[in-house]
């Protein structure tokens, strides 16, 4: 057993073995083992000790290197297991994780009242912070010409930036001059993760992918003042491009992430080297009629039902986003299921469960209170009047069944922006990148290379 303890890649076989003991294999190669008994289940994963950094560093970088195997693990189970600090119980705490593939993070330094005891995070990403005292991730030492190779190196990163600590990931590649591409995630708070695992794979064929986590989102910290206003936000960004050191940024903002990319784009228009809008929120007065109209195609006795409720108790009158939201809080939640299945997955139950499997426990813990602080800030009246300082050139991609952004309001943006078209994905509804995978990454890679 010593011997796997140093090591940073294992295989781990959960079947008892013949003389009744767990089989553990040292094995970075393929699944197939003299040892591996027909029924087992394997993990691929990194046992990280903090003796060795440096290797376990090295070791966490190539892994999520690869984007296949950083698409697995995506799909990791996603639970914290408290175990006492011994191999045996260690053993017994992965072979209870029903996933194909995990990553364990093992620490020695605790405080002294929780000596003796460590954590097992069994979770796709989110755990170099507490493993090699994050040492490719933020260095000290670094220097303004080499910042941007560290900052932009492959694997997983931690910054502290505006008093937060933000996670992301860089996966792929791009031909010199090609801008680093941030995916900025909707939700609120849904993190990246998802957009990494299910279309990273596709996207990073030709380019330089960071896979970033909003502030109170994914696997970043929740700011202690709890401050999630948009203006932050947008500055959380430019900071993000200074600790990379790149003049520009290609941006895609995926529904709610479409606002941070278009304000950031209107306040550092010449920061930003493209901008790709998909399924995004941009103007609640042109989106919400369109919601409710569709609302109303599909459910329309609950609409009937619904459609009167227009005043507050304070005498105010709601707008069309309110009532398109209560009148779908209506629903019962098996119809609400089925709605958003028709009108956000185009029908496709196998996307729904994709996205889903990869969605982590942190979204749910996080990613409630960053979308309420957001919403009860007043995003259902949101409108992004300074179309004319989006200079730059702009893809707008919109799903055909997407109920929940209807096409036909960003039809209108990009006829409002200066430098804009439109690209309409026929089998797609709110997730194109999950629909439609690999024309989604062709289509977006071709506009990035060809506007160069």
């Amino acid at each position: 057993m010593k011997s796997c303890r140093r090591s940073t890649t294992l295989r781990i076989c959960t079947s008892v073995c013949r003389d009744g003991t767990s089989c553990w294999q040292k094995d970075s190669g393929s699944h197939s083992s003299k040892r591996r008994p027909a029924d087992s289940r394997w993990w691929t994963g990194i046992l990280v000790d903090p003796e060795d950094p440096q290797a376990v560093a090295a070791g966490i970088n190539e892994l999520l290197a690869d984007p296949e195997r950083r698409r697995q693990l995506g799909v990791a189970g996603r639970k914290v297991v408290e175990s006492h600090y011994n191999w045996d119980r260690v053993v017994k705490d992965l072979m209870e994780i029903e996933s194909p593939i995990s990553v364990g993070c093992m620490k020695r330094s605790l405080p002294p009242l929780l000596e003796g005891r460590m954590k097992v995070l069994a979770a796709a990403f989110g755990f170099l912070a507490a493993c090699a005292s994050n040492q490719t991730q933020s260095n000290p030492q670094a220097t303004p010409e080499n910042r941007n190779a560290t900052a932009l190196a492959p694997g997983a990163h931690h910054v502290v930036l505006n008093g937060v600590r933000f996670y992301y990931v860089v996966g792929g590649q791009a031909p010199t001059g090609t801008p680093p591409v941030v995916f900025l995630h909707g939700g609120p708070g849904q993190g990246s993760e998802h957009f990494a695992a299910l279309a990273g794979p596709f996207m990073e064929r030709e380019l330089r992918m960071i896979y970033y986590d909003q502030r109170g989102s994914g696997w970043s910290e929740r700011p202690v003042n709890r401050d999630y206003a948009i203006t932050s936000m947008v500055d959380d960004i430019e900071a993000l491009r200074l600790e990379f050191g790149t003049p520009k940024l290609a941006l895609i903002g995926h529904s709610f992430g479409s606002v941070l990319a278009l304000e950031y784009a209107a306040k550092y228009p010449n920061n930003v080297a493209h901008l790709i809008v998909v399924d995004g929120l941009w103007d609640t007065q042109v989106q919400c009629p369109l919601r409710l109209a569709r609302f109303a195609e599909l459910r329309p006795e609950a609409y009937e039902r619904g459609r009167g409720d227009t005043i507050r108790s304070d005498g105010s009158i709601r707008n069309q986003c309110d009532v398109e939201l209560r009148t779908r809080n209506g629903l019962s939640a098996e119809d609400k299921r089925a709605f958003d299945l028709q009108t956000v997955f185009g029908e496709d139950s196998a996307v729904a469960r994709r996205l889903d499997s990869v969605t982590t426990a942190m979204h749910v813990v996080y990613g409630t209170e960053v979308s309420a602080a957001v919403l009860n800030a007043g995003m259902n009246r949101y409108r992004f009047t300074q179309l004319d300082r989006v200079t730059m050139p702009t893809l707008v991609i919109a799903g055909r069944l997407d109920g929940a952004v209807p096409p036909e309001g960003l039809r209108i943006l990009a006829e409002h922006l200066p430098h804009a078209r439109y690209l309409e994905f026929e089998r797609s509804g709110h997730f194109p990148y999950l629909n439609e995978p690999d024309r989604f990454a062709r289509e977006v890679t071709a506009f990035i290379r060809s506007t160069r």
